[in-house]
């Protein structure tokens, strides 16, 4: 094997067997997560279970926001470009902004 070949898969399990068993990881997280806390939110904090599934859901959707805005922030690392350090703080003075 060459010195080029020794750090770099081959194959399938590449870069998208790293992605599909992350993604893996992650569904399965989520799929134990979400139930726990519909049963956290509805039997500790009290919130009928209406109000808990919509509570939920809009903190899913808000994460679904996330990765987008930090894209077009941190896309170029050219002149306008930002870090993900400096993201946060731009977010927030935005989210205070209103």
């Amino acid at each position: 094997m060459s010195p080029a070949q020794r750090g770099r898969r081959v194959g399938f399990w590449g870069n998208r067997g790293a992605l599909l068993a992350a993604l893996g990881v992650d569904n399965f997280g989520s799929g134990l997560f979400l139930p726990l806390a519909v049963v956290y939110v509805t039997r500790v904090v009290g919130l009928p279970l209406a109000v808990a599934g919509t509570v939920i859901s809009l903190g899913t959707l808000a994460g679904l926001a996330v990765p987008p805005i930090t894209a077009v922030r941190t896309g170029s690392p050219g002149a306008d470009g930002m870090t993900t350090q400096e993201l946060v703080p731009w977010l927030r003075v935005r989210w205070a902004a209103g």
